[in-house]
C-alpha cells in the first residue's frame, strides 16, 4: 500500500514539474513576442503608446495556434501593410534573438 502512495506522489511531483516548465516556456514566449512586437513597431515608426499596444497585439496573435506560424503570419502581413519588405527568415531571426536574450537574463 505505501508503494502506491509513493507512486502517486511521484506522479504529482512529475505533473507539477511539467506544469512549471510549461508556464516558464509560456512566460518566455510572451516576453519574446513583446520584444519582437516592439522591434517591429519601431520599424513602423510608432510612438511609445502605439508601440506598446502593437506589442500586445503580437502577443495575442501568438496565442491563436501552437508554434510560431501565427505570429510570423501577423508580422509578415503587418510589414506588407506598411510597405516594408521583411523576410520570414529575418522575423524568425528576431524571434530567436529575443528568446535567447530573455533566457540569458534569467
Amino acid at each position: 500500500m505505501p508503494t502506491v502512495h509513493l507512486t502517486g506522489s511521484k506522479e504529482k511531483i512529475a505533473e507539477q514539474r511539467y506544469a512549471n516548465q510549461e508556464k516558464h516556456s509560456f512566460d518566455i514566449n510572451v516576453k519574446r513576442d513583446h520584444t519582437v512586437g516592439l522591434w517591429a513597431a519601431e520599424i513602423f515608426g510608432y510612438d511609445d503608446e502605439k508601440a506598446k499596444r502593437y506589442a500586445k497585439e503580437v502577443i495575442v496573435a501568438d496565442l491563436e495556434e501552437p508554434g510560431d506560424e501565427d505570429i510570423i503570419r501577423k508580422l509578415i502581413a503587418d510589414f506588407e501593410t506598411h510597405g516594408i519588405s521583411m523576410t520570414r527568415q529575418e522575423i524568425e531571426k528576431q524571434l530567436l534573438l529575443a528568446e535567447e536574450k530573455i533566457k540569458s537574463q534569467q
